[in-house]
């Protein structure tokens, strides 16, 4: 079993981003590596720093400090682009949370991801689609032709990224 693990130092005013699973930016042969030597070790290979991500335990920041094998690392540190595609988003709102919990209330998972997203996005590098924030209806239906994955995945990285602190992370920063 691995030894506990300490929560991601990111900064709390780091803006959201969100880097596709699939891109091709990821370097996949480390990523792989490392979780083949994590399991090996008999690590849970979801401590691996860019699953930690994806689980929003940066809280999607890409530079946020985190550590494998005994060494500190960024997520950032595993993209092999000068270019990555990369989704920015902010934190909901005071006024906005509670429309998007309604949503998540009511089950209409896929509504409050898109919600999210729209309200949140404030842009993206390295996209094939000229977007400006705020998206409207023509900028959120390009992203949907794009990719309708994007709406989805973005939407539900800022609704993690604008979720209250967690335990772990209010004790690390002595809140």
């Amino acid at each position: 079993m691995g030894r506990k693990r300490t929560p991601p130092q990111y900064a709390v005013d780091a803006r959201g981003s969100y880097v596709p699973a699939e891109a091709t930016a990821w370097d996949n042969d480390r990523i792989e590596s490392e979780t083949a030597e994590m399991t090996e070790r008999g690590e849970d290979t979801a401590d691996h720093p860019v699953h930690r991500y994806y689980a929003g335990k940066t809280r999607f920041d890409l530079d946020a400090l985190d550590t494998i094998g005994g060494m500190q690392c960024r997520v950032r540190e595993y993209l092999n682009q000068d270019e990555p595609e990369i989704w920015c988003f902010r934190r909901l709102r005071a006024d906005e949370w509670p429309v998007v919990q309604q949503y998540v209330a009511s089950e209409l998972h896929y509504k409050a991801a898109q919600t999210a997203f729209r309200w949140c996005f404030t842009g993206v590098a390295g996209c094939p689609v000229a977007l400006e924030a705020p998206l409207d209806s023509k900028g959120l239906q390009a992203v949907y032709d794009l990719d309708p994955e994007i709406v989805r995945n973005v939407g539900a990285a800022a609704l993690s990224y604008s979720n209250p602190l967690r335990y772990e992370e209010k004790k690390a920063s002595g809140s």
